[in-house]
């Protein structure tokens, strides 16, 4: 399924993606790019929270963890 667009939030536990953009305006895509979710880079759904929100990615070496509704504004592509 390598190519294949989607958002953040869709991958499942264990998907790797590459971020290709991240959308939106405001504090939360400042706090996404400081967290490293740039374009480019390979990023990995680690874990969720009991309640589904939030989730946990690995990115950049290190783990971060995003809301569902910030993570649905990152296209990604599957690879």
């Amino acid at each position: 399924m390598e190519g294949v667009a989607m958002k953040l939030s869709e991958l499942r536990y264990g998907q790797r993606g590459r971020v290709v953009a991240v959308h939106g305006e405001g504090e939360s895509a400042v706090r996404l790019h400081s967290l490293g979710v740039l374009p480019g880079r390979e990023v990995t759904r680690a874990n969720t929270a009991p309640l589904g929100d939030p989730v946990a990615y690995l990115v950049g070496g290190q783990k971060i963890s995003v809301r569902v509704a910030d993570a649905g504004a990152v296209e990604i592509e599957l690879g």
